[in-house]
């Protein structure tokens, strides 16, 4: 979520509005100077991005037109490979006074790579799709200041780094004050799907604010593993190295979450909601806790894989040849029927030292062999040895005891 916010902010919304403002009026003006010299007429000059190395060259063209005494009209028209603006502005002697833009468009595929290189390195990755810009505001003492409008759609992002790749990316933004970088509440950020990692992606939204240097979370949701991981409230600054997500994990499928869990199951039916705290950096996304439980009045089916004698033989002879359906069980030839399963996991471990516990209670689930049973499963030691998600997996768990 916040790769997706910060190549936003930084990619689709200074990039596009600074630049060819900057370009237009500082064309126009001598060098270290934002006086606004006594010429009026038509100008082009043909300019490269020398702070975006890897830009393609950009041609403007300004045209400049006295007014009134001490009121100069500034028109300007940007082109380059995949950006097109027009806009202009209404200055005084000193280079201060209203600006716009009126029409642009930017194709991030042809500068995305560029601007996140430079303003968001940690984002880096291949952007798509067509962002439509517009805006309005002053200049005074040579900054800008205003709002402006962004509006993205048919959006994707590639991150081979991060192993995340997100498609049909749509937003329609609003910064309400340009100098601060601040927008108004309720700005919308969606996609279609995507992936991370071995982890399949669906539909997604992020309703936010920007705020300086920060984007504001005010409710983000996903859905993931059959399911919906959703964030109420969050605040992610832009140059963290790493941060923490509270996270609610609502109707996730068993079998969608065979790869998270202890390698015990040939395959699962059922659901599970519960809390996930989440923490992203510089290697991706660990998990370091989660608490996740069957709906109170559902059942769970559970196939084991075959573990002959996993049940029956810590229970004695005797005890075993009244509940012929352990066996069956054990071998996965019928599935348990579970009333009760609960999942705890703390990368850290818990006082005992175990880092994740399964607790389960049901039987099999033909009603003809008898067999309730009370599992509980204790798992010590680190977690990303006893789930092989590979060496270079970017959803990891935290180290335990």
């Amino acid at each position: 979520m916040s790769l997706l916010a910060a190549s936003l902010r930084r990619a689709l919304i200074r990039f596009p509005l600074v630049l060819p403002l900057a370009l237009a009026l500082r064309a126009a003006a001598p060098a270290g100077s934002w006086i606004v010299p006594p010429l009026d007429g038509s100008f082009s000059a043909q300019v490269t991005p020398f702070f975006l190395p890897g830009a393609p060259a950009v041609q403007v063209e300004l045209n400049l037109r006295t007014t009134a005494p001490g009121v100069r009209d500034v028109t300007f028209a940007v082109q380059a490979d995949g950006l097109s603006l027009e806009g202009g502005a209404r200055l005084d002697a000193r280079g201060e006074g209203e600006w716009r833009v009126s029409k642009g468009s930017v194709d991030l595929a042809a500068w995305s790579g560029p601007a996140l290189s430079h303003f968001a390195p940690a984002a880096a990755g291949s952007v798509g799709g067509r962002m439509r810009v517009t805006g309005a505001g002053t200049l005074r003492g040579g900054a800008v200041d205003g709002s402006a409008e962004l509006e993205l759609e048919g959006g994707s992002y590639d991150n081979p780094v991060k192993k995340l790749v997100v498609t049909g990316l749509a937003a329609k933004v609003r910064i309400a004050d340009l100098r601060r970088l601040r927008s108004e509440p309720g700005q919308v950020v969606t996609w279609e799907g995507g992936s991370f990692d071995q982890l399949a992606i669906g539909a997604g939204r992020v309703r936010f604010r920007l705020e300086g240097n920060a984007v504001q979370i005010e409710d983000a949701r996903v859905a993931v593993l059959g399911g919906e991981l959703s964030v109420p409230r969050a605040t992610v600054a832009f140059n963290a190295s790493s941060y923490a997500l509270a996270a609610r994990l609502t109707g996730a499928q068993l079998g969608a979450m065979l790869p998270l869990l202890p390698p015990l199951l040939a395959s699962a039916r059922g659901g599970l909601d519960g809390r996930v705290d989440l923490r992203s950096d510089a290697e991706g996304i660990r998990i370091e806790s989660a608490h996740l439980a069957l709906r109170s009045g559902e059942t769970a089916e559970l196939r084991f894989l075959p573990s002959p004698g996993f049940i029956s033989s810590q229970l004695p002879a005797r005890v075993r040849q009244y509940y012929p359906g352990l066996v069956q069980l054990e071998t996965g030839g019928i599935p348990l029927r579970a009333e009760r399963l609960e999942l705890v996991m703390s990368a850290e471990g818990d006082e005992l030292g175990r880092t994740a516990v399964v607790s389960l209670e049901g039987g099999p689930a033909d009603p003809a062999l008898r067999a309730p049973l009370v599992i509980q499963v204790n798992v010590r030691g680190p977690l990303d040895q006893v789930v092989a998600f590979g060496t270079h997996s970017r959803l990891r768990f935290g180290g335990g005891k």
